[in-house]
């Protein structure tokens, strides 16, 4: 059984997904998660459980690098980070139509998060600040 802080990942990586999946065909997809799990050590049926865990409100600082490494390489596959690495609002924009207040919270949290020099970390925080701040 995963503990809560898996839970409250699983809820933040499948806010994530979602957000980018709408614009790629399912078996893109599907190859871009193989491609992050494998090179994460991550194994699927271990993806699959996290994803089908329940959110819950606890301390995020426990988090697994592998699960954050995940998160950035999932970015780098779609396609939504700029040359330096970060995640680029544009190119989002080309995937999901932003409303202006999603647009006003990318801008936020990329203000708060861009520079900093582990991507993996970088990808995690930024998808916090995304996943508390964007609209349903």
């Amino acid at each position: 059984m995963f503990n809560r802080t898996k839970d409250a990942f699983a809820a933040i990586l499948f806010a994530l997904l979602l957000a980018c999946v709408q614009s790629f065909a399912e078996d893109e997809m599907d190859e871009m998660v193989t491609k992050c799990l494998a090179d994460n050590e991550i194994e699927r049926v271990e993806y699959e459980s996290l994803l089908s865990q329940n959110n819950s409100d606890i301390d995020m600082d426990n988090i697994d690098m592998k699960y954050k490494c995940y998160l950035h390489c999932m970015a780098t596959e779609m396609d939504i980070l700029d040359s330096n690495g970060y995640v680029d609002i544009e190119l989002i924009s080309e995937h999901e139509e932003l409303t202006p207040k999603d647009r006003e919270v990318f801008v936020e949290c990329k203000r708060i998060h861009d520079g900093g020099e582990d991507f993996c970390e970088y990808a995690f925080n930024i998808t916090m600040c995304l996943f508390e701040n964007l609209e349903s």
